[in-house]
């Protein structure tokens, strides 16, 4: 019994050390990678918000987590739009490329081509909405 409790506990190590290997990875990515990427909450709240969308917008991470994406990046004349857009990704659980005009800090819009890709939690509810530019 005490052997069996033990190899659980080694198994159970093994897994925790692979899982901060994996975590470790994609932490290095997402703050790598060329290509600006936000994670937005199905309310349209920033989750996060990768340094490649820091240099395209002026606005470094900190400073936009937890605020609302629309109301921040998206220009006044077409936010609407944009926003049942993306409550029809969310409501439909639809993956689809879609170009966006975004606003940068100075006020300047910028168009990103987006892959939009809905993440699921274990409910099969979306849970984050995955924007690559």
């Amino acid at each position: 019994m005490a052997k069996d409790k033990q190899k659980i506990k080694n198994s159970c190590l093994i897994w925790e050390e692979e899982l901060d290997s994996l975590k470790e990875k994609v932490e290095t990515l997402i703050k790598t990678i060329p290509s600006p990427l936000v994670f937005l909450r199905p309310d349209g709240r920033i989750k996060l918000f990768n340094p490649a969308f820091e240099k395209i917008t002026g606005y470094r991470a900190r400073d936009v987590i937890g605020k609302n994406w629309f109301s921040l990046f998206v220009p006044d004349d077409v936010r609407k739009d944009v926003k049942s857009f993306f409550e029809r990704v969310v409501k439909n659980k639809l993956s689809c490329n879609s170009e966006c005009s975004i606003l940068s800090k100075d006020g300047k819009e910028r168009i990103i081509l987006f892959r939009i890709n809905p993440v699921f939690n274990k409910k099969g509810e979306v849970d984050t909405v995955v924007q690559i530019g």
